[in-house]
């Protein structure tokens, strides 16, 4: 997607965006359909972390995996194995740069 595309569709988006904070939280909810479906885990998912800078996402699972996900593309990126149980928890430090449990 070249630049002047990116830009068109951004100022798209603020122009149909709800104005000013009194909004309804409503306005900000995605609508069905889902954009992507993120399936892969074998047992139910216990946490989402969202990376803080790039469109990617870490989903723990009772599996004892986390898979890495693109969300803005809906593919799958790579599953990080060598847990022995259930992963209950996985978020991003502030940076970005670590994938772990973090108690700020």
């Amino acid at each position: 997607m070249d630049l002047e595309s990116q830009v068109s569709l951004l100022q798209e988006e603020i122009r149909t965006a709800p104005a000013g904070r009194t909004t309804s939280v409503v306005d900000w909810v995605p609508k069905a359909p889902p954009r992507h479906t993120f399936s892969g885990h074998r047992s139910p998912i216990t946490r989402v972390a969202f990376h803080p800078i790039f469109s990617l996402i870490a989903t723990a699972s009772e599996d004892s995996t986390i898979k890495i996900w693109d969300w803005e593309t809906g593919e799958f990126e790579r599953t990080l194995k060598g847990h022995t149980k259930e992963v209950k928890d996985v978020d991003f430090d502030i940076r970005g740069t670590r994938l772990g449990k973090f108690n700020i």
